[in-house]
């Protein structure tokens, strides 16, 4: 994605972010594939619930899996690295 943070961060409501995904992720390029979702462990702020739940129901329907993993920083060890419990549905 190459649009800057603070052009979405300005339009982060729900509609504005199924249409962003919508006009840039072509839905063919996902069909049958299996696609792995990077997130931000929990030390980092993001709108998952918004983001990852418009991009799974733009993917999902048509990719063979959709697997998130947690990106681990290089900050300090975690007590619980994986807490990640706001993606969504």
């Amino acid at each position: 994605m190459t649009e800057s943070s603070s052009t979405m961060a300005e339009s982060l409501e729900p509609g504005s972010v199924e249409e962003w995904f919508a006009s840039r992720l072509p839905v063919e390029d996902f069909a049958g594939r299996r696609v792995l979702v990077v997130v931000p462990d929990s030390t980092r702020t993001a709108p998952l619930p918004l983001l990852f739940g418009a991009l799974h129901r733009k993917i999902g329907p048509v990719a063979a899996a959709v697997d998130v993993i947690v990106a681990l920083g290089t900050h300090p060890a975690m007590e619980s690295p994986c807490d990640r419990d706001d993606a969504g549905d």
